[in-house]
């Protein structure tokens, strides 16, 4: 095949094969550029948000009324400040309504026990 060279660069030419491979090239290039820029735009404008409450693994977490969490603290004889503490910015809690000084049901799923219940005080935090 007879070479010729263009003007501008030093590449060899064979005529109808580098034009189809320029063409080629230049398409994946482009492609490469837009879906480079997509990524960047999605990875930048749009923040992954991440329900937590909504995973297989997390127990679920409800507030109780005010007469049942005193009957909670009446049979286990203790204050609202002696239970364990859950903070009010804790993830399990930001589906709830929750406040300073609400009493927390957290109900997990056990092996052994088939459900286990936790009690929590939330503070601030």
């Amino acid at each position: 095949m007879p070479e010729i060279f263009r003007q501008d660069k030093d590449i060899p030419i064979y005529r109808g094969r580098v034009r189809c491979i320029r063409i080629c090239i230049a398409y994946c290039i482009h492609l490469y550029n837009h879906s480079v820029q997509e990524i960047v735009k999605y990875l930048s404008t749009e923040k992954k948000i991440v329900k937590i409450t909504d995973h297989i693994y997390q127990p679920k977490h409800e507030i109780l009324p005010r007469p049942e969490a005193g009957e909670v603290l009446k049979r286990f004889n203790a204050k609202p400040s002696q239970l364990p503490y859950i903070m009010l910015s804790d993830k399990g809690l930001q589906d709830l309504d929750v406040r300073p000084g609400d009493i927390i049901r957290i109900t997990r799923k056990s092996a052994t026990a088939g459900e286990s219940v936790y009690y929590r005080y939330v503070v601030e935090g």
